[in-house]
Order: structure tokens, then sequence, then C-alpha cells
């Protein structure tokens, strides 16, 4: 048998083969107290962030969100810039530009103190412009909304102020305070968007033009506010100097009156007593006759209607039942002072006199016959289209005759207004 020498064991326990320098130490396993540092640094900051997130949607005070928005983004700056910084992978030169791009966005200036802890300030960055924008927009919301708020009090005072006046005066006054109310709000509301930091240039224009505007109507709409409210004696003496407006108001008149008159003679002289019937009567003669004439006439320039009037009076005598002149060819009244559908008229065919009850009394010989004449006209055959004659020819008659009487008119209304007295 072949004999194998056992190594010798010292008294120190190792055996006498393998030296106490030649023994190897078993390596750590599981991640250093570094990395167990860093990772507990990240997970502290984003706790810290999602606890600013929560306050930030409790914050309601625009500098308050601004800081809690500050806040979130310095810790986000630190945790972004610590994980460049350990990453082993990265050169020199690359974690510097990548730090570089941070401090564009989050606007952050790293120093390191003696104790090796990051130093962070904040500059205008591109985050840091965008929150303090935010800021400025939820102040300037702030502000217009209580604008708007006052605003909306004082008028609905006013206007409780305007329905309890008492007189057209005071009337005025308060609506002339809700105009000025009015124009301040606007023009303060404009203004603000014009200074405004955070509206755009399309929306300061548009605030430009509309303050032109309002400085440009100002004038205008105060005097219709005084209009609306003046009293009797403005309006009138407003409405006086409408000539055209007052000459075309007495030719309706005027037009209505004739209207009236030929419709009666009609009704009379056809026997008609059916009111209805009599209305038909002048539809027929204002859609045939006058209304044509009307809208002839309206194309006039400068209320042109003297000769239109004295046109007129020389086909429609007017009435005579307190006697008078009469001309033959020409229409009169003769019991203008009967009711309505009982006036009667009279064609006579050549001129002369009428003579009124009253004077046939007192010209009636001593003992002579008692008792009073009457003229009256008859239907007869032709009396209808003699009045219809009459009507056809009226507008050309009417024109034939305007402008000489319309230039004496004209001149005779300005001599008289010149020479009236005034209060």
């Amino acid at each position: 048998l072949a004999v194998v020498d056992a190594p010798t064991v010292s008294s120190t326990g190792s055996s006498s083969g393998s030296s106490s320098s030649g023994r190897t130490r078993p390596r750590p396993t599981g991640p250093s107290q570094t990395e167990i540092d860093s990772r507990y640094a990240d997970e502290v900051a984003r706790l810290q962030q999602e606890e600013l997130r929560a306050r930030l949607q409790l914050a309601t005070d625009a500098e308050e969100r601004a800081e809690i928005e500050r806040d979130i983004l310095t810790s986000e700056y630190e945790e972004r810039a610590r994980a460049i910084r350990r990453d082993s992978d990265l050169s020199a030169e690359q974690k510097q530009a990548q730090l570089a791009i941070l401090e564009k966005l989050y606007g952050v200036e790293v120093a390191v103190d003696e104790q090796g802890t990051i130093i962070a300030t904040a500059n205008r960055s591109l985050y840091a412009q965008a929150v303090e924008l935010d800021r400025i927009a939820q102040q300037e919301r702030e502000a217009q909304t209580l604008a708007d708020e006052r605003y909306r009090n004082a008028e609905t005072a006013l206007r409780l102020e305007y329905e309890l006046a008492d007189t057209e005066a005071d009337r005025r006054d308060i609506a002339l305070q809700i105009l000025e109310a009015e124009d301040r709000y606007l023009k303060a509301k404009l203004e603000a968007i014009v200074a405004s930091e955070v509206a755009t240039e399309a929306e300061k224009e548009r605030a430009r033009i509309a303050l032109e505007g309002l400085d440009a109507t100002s004038a205008g709409r105060r005097e219709g506010v005084e209009r609306s409210h003046e009293g009797a004696l403005a309006r009138y003496a407003r409405n006086s100097k409408d000539i055209d407006a007052q000459i075309e108001e007495a030719a309706v008149r005027r037009i209505e009156d004739l209207n009236r008159t030929i419709a009666d003679a009609m009704t009379n002289a056809l026997g008609i007593k059916d009111p209805f019937l009599s209305q038909l009567i002048q539809i027929f003669l204002q859609n045939n006759v006058f209304g044509p004439l009307a809208e002839a006439l309206s194309g006039q320039q400068g209320g042109d209607f003297g000769g239109f009037f004295s046109a007129i009076g020389s086909l429609f005598g007017g009435g005579r039942a307190s006697g008078g002149y009469v001309q033959g060819g020409t229409l009169y009244r003769v019991n203008e002072g009967a009711s309505p559908g009982r006036v009667e008229g009279f064609v006579p065919s050549g001129s002369g006199q009428i003579i009124p009850l009253g004077q046939m009394n007192m010209a009636r010989p001593q003992g002579g016959a008692s008792g009073a004449i009457t003229l009256r006209i008859m239907d007869g055959p032709n009396f209808g289209a003699y009045v219809e004659a009459i009507s056809e020819d009226t507008s050309i008659r009417v024109v034939r005759q305007a402008a000489p009487a319309l230039v004496d008119a004209s001149a005779n209304e300005a001599i008289r207004r010149s020479g009236r007295p005034t209060l």
C-alpha cells in the first residue's frame, strides 16, 4: 500500500499546505450603501412632489399656486440632476450637457456646498415663465370677476332708482348715470385687455378697436338717452324743425279727409245705409285713387305738397252748409254737420251761390209762402260715371297745378315763420 502523507495542522487550525496570507474573503452581495441612499432620496422626492400636487389642487390663491408650482419644479430638477450625476455610463461631458438642458427647462443653477449638498436657486426658465404667466392670468381673471360684480350691483341699484323716479327729469338723470357707468365699465375692461401680459396681440387689437368705437359713439348714445326722456316742449321744438315730416302728415290728413268726403257723397247718392258698404267705398277710393296719388307724391323732394293742396282744393270745394260760392264741376258738401254716412254732396253744372236756410228765411217776402228750399243731388244714370271721371283725373290735374302753387306756399310759409313772435 502506498502511504499518503496527510497535511499537518498547525496550532492555529490551518493546514500546513495553505498559508494564512493566501486566504480570500467572501464578497458582499446586494446593493451598496450609496445605491440605497440614492434610491431613498429619489423616493422621498417623488413623495414630496405628490404632496405638492395635492396641495396645488386645493390652492385657490394665485400667489399660493405659483409658489407650489415652483416648489414642484425645484424637486423635479433635483431628482433628475441626481440621476444624471450617478449614471456611470455617461461621460463627464455628456453629464454636463444634460445638466445644461435641465437648467434651461427648470431655471436652476446648480451649486454644491462643502458637505456636497446641492444648492438650487430659481431663475427665468421656460417652466418658470409658464408658471408666472398662469399666475398673472389667474390674477387678471379674478380682478375682472370683481369688476363685473361691482358693475352689476351698481347697475341694478340705478335701475331700481329709475323705476321709482317720480319725474321725467329724474329718470333722464338716472338714465345718464346708467350710461356713464356702462361706459366706465366697458372702457376699464378693454383697457385691461390692452395692458394684459397674457392676452394675444389679436385680442389686444380688437380691444383697441372697440375702445375707439366706444369713444366715437359716446356723444350719440348720450343724445339718444336725452331724447328718449325729453319733455313735451323740447320734443315739440325738435319736431318743428322737420318741415318735410309735418307737411307729409298734413297731406295725409287732407287725403284722408277727401277720401271720407267723396265716400260720403257716393254713399248718400247711392242710398247706401250699411256702414260696412260705406267702408268698402272708402277702401276702394284709397286703393285706386288716393293711394297711388300719395305714392306719387312721396317721391317728391323736400315735401313739395303746396301744389297738391291747391289742386285738390280746385277739385273739391269743401263744405257749404253755411252757404257760399260754388263753381261748376266742383264737388261740395252741403250738410257736413250731419252724422257719418248722412253727408250729402252737390256738383253744380255751373257756377252759383248756395244760400243757407237761415238767410232764405230772412230773405223770404212777408206774407209769402213758408218753407225751406232744399237742394239735393239725386242718383242719376251719369252720377257714378261723373264721380269716377273726377277721381281718375285727380292725379293728372294735381301734377299740372302743383309747381306754381308750391313756390307761393313755400314763400308765404317762410315769411309767416320769420315774423312769428317767439316766447
